[in-house]
Order: C-alpha cells, then structure tokens, then sequence
C-alpha cells in the first residue's frame, strides 16, 4: 500500500501518517521527491484499511498496488519522472526530453578525459560518463584509476562544465565517489548488490542503474525499488544489452524492454548502444532505432588513444583488421602482431610449397638453438655389442626391482627409525577437525534489518516476539517473522571467533501449530509465507545457493565443505504466495537457523 501526499503537505504530516501506520505495527517508509512525498507501507494490508488514511490532513491518495516494487510502480505515480542531473548545469533526463551521454569507457589520463568529453560535447552530448572505478570478469585487466580517476573527472567537468556520471562498485566507496560526481552509476556485475543498492539510495545523488546481463525486468525494477526505499526516487534506468546464446554482438540489446518499462514504471529509461553492441560500426544503427524514445550513452575513444579496455572495439594497427569481440589475448588474430604495436609490415606466411621450419620447445622461450649434433649413423646401421659389465648391471637393478615389489606386495616397508620426516605427504592428515560436526548456534549472534511487532499467542495468552534471535533458539515454535513478500532481506549470523562450518540449513516457515479458545487449530507453516530460495554468504565472499522444498517442516541442510568463517549471511532469494484458512497471514517467517561444523 502506498500514501502519495499532496505537495503542500508539511512535514508534520508525513509523521502523522508514519505514526497512525508503526501504532498497528506496520512499517512506513518516506521516499521524498523533487515535488512530492511517497510512504511505502509494509505490513498486514487489511489493518491499514481501518485507518482512515485518506482523511488525514496532506494526504493526496492511498493505493493498494498489486506490483512488489511499490515506489518505482507507475500504478500510484501514472505521470513519468525527470531527473535532474548537476548542480548550476542542470541536465533533465525523462519525457519530452533526449540526453545524449558520452565519454571514455575508462579514465585514464587528463589529456585522454579532456580530449574526449570535447568530443563528446561537439556531437552534442551533455552528460560525461567516464570509469574511475572498473570491475572487470577478468582479474587480470585494468581495474581502474580510483581516487585519481575521480579528481581528473572533477577536473574535466570544471573544463567543459558536462555533469559526470561514473560507477560505484562498493558500498565503501560511496561517498568519495559522491563527493566528485553528480550521478552514481551502478553497473550490470551490481545490479544485485543490495547493500551497494542501499548506500547509493543514502547518497543524496541522483543513480544510473544499469539492467544486469541476465536480470528480467522485475527484477531490475526490484533493484530500483532498493534505492527508492533508501529515500532516493532520481532513479535512471539503463537498458544495455542482455547475454544470449547469440555470439556475433558483445550482448543483445533488448529495445523492447524500454516500452515495458515505460509503461510499469514512471522512472525514465536510457539506453547504451555502445556496450550492447561491443563494435563501433553497429552503435550508430542500434542509435537509430531508439531515437526519440530515450537517452542513449556512448563510449568515445581518441583517435591514437588506445584505451586499456577496449580491445573488442579497436582495431589492429599493423594490419587494420577489427578484433574479434570478446577475443582473448595480446596478439591478433589475423597478422599476429602485438596488441598496441607500433604499424608496419605484417608477417607473411611461408609460401604453400615451403615446408615449415621444425618445432622449437618451448615454444615462445628465447634459448639460443640447440647446437648442430653433427652425422648421425644411418637407420638400421651396425650397432656396438654391449658388453658383459653392461649385461651385469642390468641383472642387478632387476633383482632390486623384484626385492622392492615383493616388499610391496606383502604390505612390509624398511624404514630408517632415526630419519625425521619432513614436508607433508599424500598421507598428512585431513585439515577437516576430528569427531563429528556440532551445532555451532549457541556461539552466533542474529541480526535482521526489521521484525515484526511482538503479539499474543493464542493458545497460552503469553506475549510472544519476532525477533532474529528467535531463529537460534533450538525452538521451532519461535521464529523470525516481517510482513509481506521479505524477498531480497538479509539475515546476518556473527560468530566471536572464527569456525570451521561443515553445513547450513533452515526450517523455511513457521512450524507452530496454535488452538484457540474454541479449539480452532491454526496451522502457521501452511498460513504464512515460505521461504523457497536462499543464498548462503561466507565472510562476503565464498555464495551457496540452497533450494527449499515448500512443505518440509524440518531442517533442510546444504553441505558448505570445510570453511573457516566468522560472519555469514542468510539472503532471502525467492518467497511463496501467502497460504489461505484461518491461519492466512501475508507474513514471512523462519522457525529455526542450522550452523554445524567446529568450535575453534
């Protein structure tokens, strides 16, 4: 449900609203505008349909929407959004309007930045785009200026007077990058990082949100949806390119996206023809079929400049041939010259009729050739008769082996007692602890972003509690409990010293089973909502994917192999539709967490 407040609405107003909903234990969260005031509001629906909201003072209009993504829903927001981008130069970007973003794909000198925002700004661009940051697939290829990236981008915008929009890859960093942009850009490789998600949502500056390269359009308007919760609405969404099984572009550019969202969201779309295509003589037409439908970014590269990160789209300059997209290597692939070499002639194969010179190894070392044997003796020649000390040592070395392989056979083994060993051998211990895993709750801590209010249990009158701390209790008739759809929460388990976890697991609902007064039986699991799908995180860095079967009251385990961590994360993927009976609650819940392996 959503409360759109009209624009003379005081503050004072907005806290009414916030507290009428937090007094029946729902949530309220405020997302302000540039002319308006949002509050998403979480919880159970039909209490909020008692409050009269429509009749407190400020308040425009109430929505039930039907959409997981409530603020970025064009349901309760029909007109489409600008977002304004800069400060003195300010740049709309939205309906009735076109912006042209353009820039070097990665900033790598002031020269190299001036040069191309200039070249930008004479073909009509009006936003700077540029990499400071760069998260690469590869770990090996350019990652970037960093810091020193941003001050050249600071120091160009003050040349040319372009905003600049440049990407955020880590939540850290947040707020040096908001410090020297105007717009923070999240990239495809973070459309899902949802604590990344939520600190630009916290920056005051207005986001470029990039579709991930397998994300549907849900679920990047999901991604929208984080940011807008944070209190942040000046959301661009950028559609630029998806990965299919087609191989002759970098990706496919999905136009059709850019209707479908226009007409789910009211946040403006923008599309990148130069990322999606991955070749320059294919943006200009990707350009022309977008045109005045929305914004559209390029990458611009200096003529002689060879940018670290973009091969795919430069050219040989020996031989002037395209590489190939996504080619691996530092040669090219069709006159093998160096990648970046100065030009000059290309190698020319042998002739056909040539034979080719003979195999070297290894094959790249720079030895000096082997020196010239001299004659060799013909093939099938006289050889030299072995004599009888030859015939003898082989005679020995035979009776050794037979000595050795019985010793084998027979299990026995001749071993020096003052030797000491050394090293590690195949035989060295297993790194896994001795004796059976051991359920390691009792040394974790529980944390959640939000719980439910606590309530009475109907069958025993006592007060009951939400609380994640719940979940380690050993008591499956407790559990942790939030209203609505708690896809994409996060549950943190933080251990006092490090340990060796061996397996995970949960009991994915509420596995309580209530008699009220009358004897009504209320079966909780089978009412509220069940977890389907979760993604285990170890210490930030090691993700298990776990499954769930919907209807399992017990303990469903994955095994982690064995991993010595101190904190791990429950991320909540996907959730079940809330159940039906006297039990029906749109609520999500998890009786009991599993950490199994060893104390330290």
């Amino acid at each position: 449900m959503v409360v759109v407040m009209s624009p003379d609405a005081t503050e004072e107003d907005v806290a009414a609203v916030v507290a009428r909903v937090e007094a029946v234990g729902g949530e309220a969260n405020v997302s302000k505008g540039l002319t308006r005031t949002i509050i998403g509001l979480v919880g159970d629906i039909e209490s909020f349909h008692h409050l009269n909201l429509r009749t407190l003072r400020g308040v425009a209009d109430v929505h039930r929407i039907s959409d997981p993504y409530k603020l970025v829903s064009r349901q309760h927001h029909p007109e489409r959004s600008t977002v304004w981008v800069g400060t003195g130069r300010q740049v709309p970007i939205g309906p009735e309007t076109f912006t042209f973003v353009a820039g070097p794909c990665a900033v790598e000198t002031p020269s190299q930045t001036l040069e191309a925002a200039q070249m930008a700004q004479a073909a009509g661009a009006t936003l700077l785009r540029g990499g400071a940051f760069k998260p690469r697939t590869s770990p090996y290829a350019f990652q970037g200026l960093g810091v020193k990236g941003l001050e050249i981008l600071a120091g160009v915008r003050e040349a040319t007077g372009m905003p600049v929009v440049t990407e955020v890859v880590d939540a850290r960093d947040v707020t040096v990058v908001a410090e020297h942009a105007d717009m923070l850009q999240v990239g495809t490789r973070n459309m899902a990082n949802f604590g990344l998600l939520q600190a630009v949502g916290e920056a005051g500056k207005p986001v470029l949100l990039k579709r991930g390269m397998t994300a549907t359009i849900e679920e990047w308007l999901m991604a929208a949806e984080y940011i807008a919760r944070r209190g942040n609405l000046d959301v661009v969404l950028c559609e630029r390119g998806i990965r299919t099984f087609e191989p002759a572009t970098r990706n496919t550019l999905d136009i059709s996206a850019v209707p479908v969202v226009q007409a789910t969201s009211h946040l403006p779309v923008i599309v990148d023809p130069s990322h999606a295509a991955g070749r320059k003589d294919l943006v200009r037409g990707l350009s022309g079929l977008v045109r005045g439908r929305s914004t559209r970014t390029a990458t611009l590269r200096p003529a002689g400049n060879r940018s670290g990160t973009e091969d795919a789209m430069s050219t040989c300059a020996r031989c002037g041939a395209e590489h190939p997209v996504g080619s691996v290597g530092r040669f090219c692939t069709n006159c093998g010259a160096p990648r970046g070499a100065v030009a000059g002639p290309a190698h020319e194969p042998p002739p056909v009729h040539q034979a080719p010179p003979p195999q070297r190894y290894p094959l790249y070392a720079e030895e000096p050739a082997a020196p010239d044997p001299g004659p060799q003796p013909a093939p099938g020649g006289r050889h030299r008769r072995r004599g009888p000390l030859v015939w003898l040592g082989l005679g020995v070395a035979g009776l050794l082996l037979g000595v050795v392989a019985l010793a084998l056979l027979t299990g026995e083994r001749v071993t020096d007692p003052s030797a000491t060993p050394t090293g590690t051998s195949s035989a060295d211990p297993d790194p896994v602890p001795a004796g059976d895993p051991e359920p390691l709750v009792d040394l974790a801590t529980a944390e959640a972003p939000r719980s439910d209010a606590g309530s009475v249990d109907i069958s025993t009158g006592e007060p009951t509690s939400y609380e994640a701390g719940n979940v380690l209790d050993g008591d499956p008739e407790t559990a942790w409990r939030v209203g609505g759809d708690a896809s994409g929460e996060t549950l943190t388990f933080t251990f006092s010293e490090p340990v060796t976890l061996t397996s995970l697991g949960l009991v994915n609902g509420y596995a309580k089973t209530s008699v009220d007064g009358s004897g009504t039986e209320f079966d909780l699991y089978a009412g509220s909502r069940r977890v389907l799908a979760v993604q285990w995180v170890l210490d930030g860095e090691v993700v298990v994917d776990q499954t769930l079967d919907d209807g399992d009251r017990e303990v469903q385990l994955v095994d982690t192999g064995a991993a010595e961590v101190t904190v791990v994360e429950l991320r909540l993927v996907e959730v079940s539709a809330p159940g039906k009976g006297p039990a029906a609650r749109d609520k999500t819940a998890i009786s009991e967490v599993a950490l199994n392996g060893y104390a330290s």
